[in-house]
């Protein structure tokens, strides 16, 4: 269950970049892109993520999961193709000279927590 180890470094990466800010009370949101080649259960991960995040700031955020679909490139005709299961051959040409150019990803898009201002007050701000 590779969710778990993700869920974790989710929260490791967040908490680090936390330190830097002043007067954050808690994070409302983080918003992920994952490209399809993780075969990523998002309920899963969800589940994890709520576990690893206790009692930490980022308990109770929300996990938004952007994923990106697995795109190719023919090194022979230039084709630019969408793989769908685990056929990876041009559809125009038949060639298995495939490059994979978007679906990788694995990142922490942004995060927005909610920070007190000198005064005490509550107020919403996004990181990217």
């Amino acid at each position: 269950m590779h969710e778990l180890s993700l869920a974790k470094n989710i929260v490791a990466t967040v908490s680090q970049s936390l330190e830097g800010i002043k007067g954050v009370k808690r994070v409302k949101s983080i918003k992920l892109k994952v490209g399809r080649i993780h075969v990523l259960s998002v309920e899963a991960l969800d589940f994890c993520f709520k576990l690893m995040s206790e009692g930490t700031p980022l308990e109770g955020a929300e996990l938004e999961v952007q994923e990106v679909p697995l795109t190719a490139r023919c090194e022979k005709c230039g084709e630019e193709f969408e793989l769908d299961g685990y056929l990876f051959v041009c559809p125009r040409c038949g060639s298995p000279e495939i490059k994979v150019i978007r679906g990788e990803e694995l990142l922490i898009e942004s995060f927005k927590i909610v920070k007190e201002d000198e005064n005490g007050d509550q107020g919403l701000k996004e990181n990217t």
